[in-house]
């Protein structure tokens, strides 16, 4: 299980907010009555949610194209945390959420403000009722039952990610294909040991999907064992030979490496 630094950014950025929330409050003596006020307070906090909710899955960052100025890490390195750690920080770190947004009175803000303030609150409030049952995956607007199925999970969103959505255009990019590669296999064990977990207490998907998974994702360990011809060193050696000027050393060196993390880690 891995502490990734944004993760303490995002503590301390909203912690900030609270704190500028309780001293306003106390301005007043009465809460949030000042509309200008309140709405300052408004978009700080969604401000803040949807830049804890960015760092914490640098994958949808990716996904929506942000740059690392945007979401102010190197998010192109990252991909999401699956362990039940996150998953335990995340469900309080809602709650924090949940607090703030219900000290907010949505009827002292302008629209559409105040339908944001509001979605966003029943967003988060269901997020944290579906996390309180303890497995499973619980994004805001986005759920799912199980830690993996054969529809979903790190064995299909990540390569998902990093064939169809990493761009490969310069050596930056290769370091980066490489460093989300390196941190497939964590994915992959985290998944696995939540899956089992939560089958010791009951929560398992049924066969038929474990059926499906078990087929799908042993295309990610296909011969030959090596780890040669595998889909991410094919596609990194596609993507390299489109690249101008790259020495045919680095560009060996680059492929073995991604051989190595297919054959001695994704693989096994």
């Amino acid at each position: 299980m891995k502490t990734h630094s944004f993760y303490w950014r995002c503590v301390l950025g909203l912690a900030g907010f609270c704190l500028l929330l309780a001293a306003c409050s106390q301005d007043t003596g009465t809460g949030v009555t000042d509309t200008r006020r309140a709405a300052r307070m408004a978009d700080a906090l969604l401000t803040a949610i949807a830049t804890d909710e960015l760092n914490r899955s640098p994958q949808t960052a990716s996904r929506l194209g942000l740059p690392e100025t945007v979401i102010g890490y190197a998010h192109e390195r990252e991909i999401d945390d699956r362990s039940q750690a996150i998953f335990e920080r995340t469900r309080l770190k809602r709650l924090e959420y949940l607090e703030a947004l219900d000290r907010i009175d949505a009827t002292a803000l302008p629209a559409p403000l105040s339908d944001h303030v509001n979605v966003m609150r029943r967003s988060v409030r269901t997020a944290v009722s579906l996390s309180q049952l303890g497995h499973g995956y619980v994004s805001l607007g986005y759920a799912r039952p199980y830690a993996a199925d054969h529809l979903s999970g790190a064995w299909t969103d990540v390569p998902d990610l990093l064939i169809n959505r990493h761009p490969i255009l310069d050596e930056g990019d290769i370091e980066t294909y490489l460093a989300r590669l390196a941190s497939l296999p964590d994915a992959l064990q985290d998944e696995a040991r939540r899956l089992r977990a939560d089958a010791t207490a009951g929560v398992l998907p049924p066969r038929f999907s474990l059926d499906r998974m078990t087929i799908k994702t042993s295309a990610l360990a296909l011969t030959p064992e090596d780890g040669s011809d595998h889909v991410f060193v094919q596609h990194l050696e596609s993507a390299m030979a489109k690249i101008d000027g790259l020495p045919e050393d680095n560009r060996a060196e680059w492929r073995n490496a991604a051989t190595d993390l297919v054959a001695l880690e994704i693989q096994p």
